[in-house]
């Protein structure tokens, strides 16, 4: 039976769920194991209540314990930096064959793993370990780096009346032309302005107005119109790659 721990750094305190005993492997050759599933639910999570919640929500379909005085328990008490370190008595302080961990703090949070190897894990990481070993299955299933957007950017989009998603990869900006089309396109994370630079000089208003000439999406009926329409986009992506520029 494959154990696991579900693990929360957070901003004062460090918790873990109580150690889940079967299938807490990640999934492979057509074997079921609830790993990728720990993952994807603790990337979503970014407070204690969303951790407590979704550990309690684990446990009821999966294992069901009852009999346990918590579902979830604090490391009080415990010296960080060798709570931490998994060379120094792992089974003393973890003792699972596989730990899920989630950094909800604001700064980044250091391991070592048992092979004396360190791994930053930055706000918003997440860290799969297998016996306190980040080996190549942990490492491809981790998340320990996590791509963002400067918040001082996102302001300056919306502040130009664009909307801004963000995913795991991708970033994307939509805003209405004068003439009502809904336009938006996908940009990196990693090099946000740069590729918004980039797409505003590759943006031709003439390739866009014959694109939706006759489609009848709601655009503008005439191609003047949508020609007219489609400079307005270009001056439109125009400002915002000189905002973010710094330009303006």
């Amino acid at each position: 039976m494959t154990r696991g721990k579900i693990v929360l750094i957070a901003q004062e305190k460090v918790l873990t769920s109580v150690e889940f005993n079967g299938d807490m492997y990640w999934p492979n050759d057509g074997w079921g194991g609830y790993g990728e599933e720990v993952v994807n639910g603790l990337i979503d999570i970014h407070t204690e209540q969303g951790y407590i919640a979704f550990v309690e929500k684990f446990n009821r379909e999966h294992h069901d314990y009852k009999d346990v005085e918590s579902i979830v328990y604090d490391y009080d008490g415990i010296d960080e930096e060798d709570l931490f370190n998994m060379m120094n008595g792992y089974f003393d302080k973890w003792f699972s064959d596989y730990l899920y961990i989630k950094n909800i703090r604001s700064e980044t949070v250091r391991f070592i793993d048992t092979t004396g190897t360190p791994i930053d894990v930055e706000s918003g990481g997440v860290l799969m370990l297998y016996y306190g070993e980040y080996n190549d299955e942990c490492a491809s299933h981790s998340i320990v780096c996590v791509a963002h957007v400067d918040q001082r950017f996102i302001a300056i989009c919306e502040d130009l009346g664009w909307n801004v998603s963000v995913d795991d990869e991708y970033v994307e900006l939509e805003k209405y032309s004068p003439a009502g089309e809904d336009f938006c396109f996908d940009v990196s994370i990693q090099q946000f302005v740069a590729d918004v630079r980039e797409y505003a000089e590759s943006f031709s208003p003439d390739e866009h107005a014959y694109e939706w000439y006759g489609q009848h999406r709601g655009e503008p009926g005439s191609l003047r119109d949508l020609l007219d329409d489609a400079e307005a986009i270009a001056d439109m992506l125009d400002e915002l790659a000189d905002a973010l520029e710094g330009r303006k």
